[in-house]
């Protein structure tokens, strides 16, 4: 009878242990489907299935937390605190998870404000290895004889400073309205900025440009977002004026399952203010595309783009149109660390024949851009974003004088308030 007993026992235990692995896989098979909906953007599914979850086993910090953020992505910010607080009120939330908790209350804080005004600031060190963008030779063969440069229209290296100050402020109406199943709220984004690199020896090569830009933008979170806005730039060459660009512009994005996928364009009119820049005057309109897909979600991420783009100027040979195309990648290799690798080749050309050389440009610009980048998340340097950076440019231009190469490369620390 003994030995009975103990046989059922053990069956029991047996089931029941079955049963609860069961349960936990497929616990698990939820929350990694509610994270990948939510990478879609199909954030009322992932609500659902971490509440599921939640409703089966509340104990679950983890589940609580990404509840809490997936909320505020869907612009459920009552929600989103709520959920947050409880897990950060519960005595056995660890410490780590505390802090986590408590930054991600004072982004809600922050987001769910009907005006955030939001100033940056970016500061740091470049070393050009071709300032004033001169080609590789100074000696060119023509039909008619030899033409020879002068010795400063050789490439001239030189290090410098540069910076970026920024105010931003975003306009959140105070009520999101439902679409089917999302929430849409209307945005009105404005900023004012001024940017300048700084030569160390090259002063005539100085560029500062100050630009304001505001409009409209209404977001239907996890699904699309649409803009228009406006924006000038005033820009100063060597401590001269040199242009100030005028420009109306839209965009309109959309989530497509794992694919973020946005169509753009923008019509500037660009104006000289030298006397001598008069005939550079121009229409300039381009129209682009890009699109974005994880690879492997919030670790790796390709990029791709293509845009057309063209250019009346009142000299047709500064008139040119053509294309770009890019492609690229974006890596989270650690906690705060984010590195970019960028390639694009731009195709250029122009309507005038230019002088001397009897023909009109027909050029092709390849760009390879590098950049890593670490946020600080403690200490005094919390908050704080410390990048560095390298550009090299390769232009062929049937136009000699046009070819040039150069480098770019630098570090900058910066951080928004």
């Amino acid at each position: 009878m003994t030995k009975r007993l103990v046989l059922i026992a053990a069956i029991l235990l047996s089931f029941i242990s079955t049963s609860y692995a069961a349960g936990a896989d497929d616990l698990e098979a939820k929350f990694n489907k509610a994270l990948e909906k939510r990478s879609q953007g199909d954030y009322f599914e992932a609500i659902s299935l971490l509440q599921q979850i939640l409703t089966v086993n509340p104990s679950l910090g983890r589940v609580r937390a990404e509840l809490a953020l997936t909320n505020m992505r869907a612009l459920k910010f009552a929600e989103a605190k709520s959920a947050a607080e409880t897990l950060l009120n519960n005595p056995d939330t660890p410490e780590g998870v505390r802090i986590t908790l408590r930054r991600l209350l004072e982004r809600i804080a922050k987001e769910s404000k009907t005006n955030i005004f939001t100033p940056s600031v970016n500061i740091g060190l470049f070393h050009d290895d071709n300032v004033n963008v001169g080609p590789g030779n100074n000696t060119f063969e023509l039909a008619g004889g030899t033409l020879t440069l002068a010795p400063g229209s050789r490439p001239q290296s030189d290090n410098g400073i540069n910076y970026d100050l920024r105010i931003g402020h975003r306009y959140l109406s105070p009520k999101t309205v439902p679409v089917g199943k999302y929430q849409a709220a209307f945005i009105w984004d404005s900023s004012a900025s001024v940017a300048a690199a700084d030569y160390t020896s090259e002063d005539d090569f100085d560029t500062t440009v100050f630009r304001v830009r505001t409009g409209p933008a209404l977001i239907i979170a996890g699904k699309a977002r649409a803009a228009v806005y406006g924006q000038i730039d005033e820009i100063q060459l060597g401590h001269d004026r040199l242009a100030k660009y005028r420009t109306l512009g839209a965009l309109a994005g959309f989530n497509i399952k794992k694919a973020d996928l946005v169509v753009s364009g923008r019509l500037v009119d660009r104006d000289y203010k030298q006397t001598a820049n008069d005939i550079r005057d121009s229409d300039f309109k381009d129209l682009g595309v890009s699109l974005s897909y994880p690879i492997i979600r919030d670790k790796l991420t390709i990029q791709g783009s293509y845009r057309w783009f063209d250019e009346d100027a009142d000299a047709d040979r500064f008139s040119s149109d053509g294309n770009e195309a890019s492609i690229g990648l974006v890596w989270q290799p650690w906690s705060g660390g984010t590195f970019r690798a960028n390639y694009a080749r731009i195709d250029s050309d122009y309507d005038g024949v230019e002088p001397v050389f009897a023909v009109a440009r027909d050029e092709e610009l390849d760009r390879y851009s590098l950049q890593l980048n670490h946020e600080f998340r403690t200490g005094m340097l919390s908050k704080w974003v410390l990048s560095a950076f390298y550009t090299q440019y390769d232009n062929d231009s049937n136009v000699p004088i046009y070819e040039y190469d150069r480098e770019q490369f630098g570090i900058n620390i910066g951080r928004s308030f």
